[in-house]
């Protein structure tokens, strides 16, 4: 007998919450999930990814959410990019970084992410049990998710809406600074 899977949560993690970089570890768990969503009539996609700081925002896993909701649209799959801040949640930045296929050049960028993963137990001031309630409501569209539509993104915290926000203005800033490059590509009328 088989059962049809209604949530398929993909984690910027692989297992365990192991911190990895994409290129490092491959394609083939992101492609896994994926052909399990399609194959099992999965109707909701999960990602969730941390955006308190723009430059360690998992860029790679945002774009590959976008392109999965438009991709898995006609198969009536909704994905849901969640962005949390920092979270007290038990041993998640106790978990060791994926390293079995590291990247030389990637070490100083690698240790640099370790020693900020090390500093972060105790600081989190998210509550993951809101945390979660707020992401069920959204899938339930219950609760605080009533009446508005399914969002792409679902950014969870203060430091993650500080973060979107300082990356926003910092996109907003070189349009500005740059708008004349911009608009001056279009063919001559």
């Amino acid at each position: 007998m088989h059962r049809r899977i209604e949530l398929l949560i993909f984690d910027s993690g692989t297992r365990y919450y192991i911190y990895y970089f994409l290129e490092a570890s491959g394609t083939n768990c992101i492609r896994h999930r994926i052909l399990l969503c399609i194959k099992s009539g999965c109707t909701q996609y999960v990602m969730c990814l941390n955006h308190t700081k723009p430059e360690f925002n998992k860029k790679c896993e945002t774009g590959l959410g976008e392109t999965l909701s438009v991709e898995l649209a006609p198969f009536s799959i909704k994905v849901l990019i969640v962005a949390p801040g920092s979270f007290k949640t038990e041993g998640i930045y106790g978990q060791a970084f994926f390293t079995s296929n590291s990247i030389p050049a990637y070490d100083d960028l690698r240790n640099t992410t370790i020693r900020r993963f090390s500093a972060v137990p105790g600081t989190q001031k998210g509550d993951p049990n809101k945390a979660m309630e707020a992401v069920v409501d959204v899938v339930k569209g219950e609760g605080k998710a009533i009446g508005r539509p399914w969002p792409l993104y679902l950014a969870l915290g203060d430091d993650a809406d500080d973060g979107i926000r300082q990356k926003s203005t910092k996109l907003l800033r070189h349009v500005d600074e740059w708008g004349d490059v911009i608009k001056s590509v279009n063919f001559d009328t």
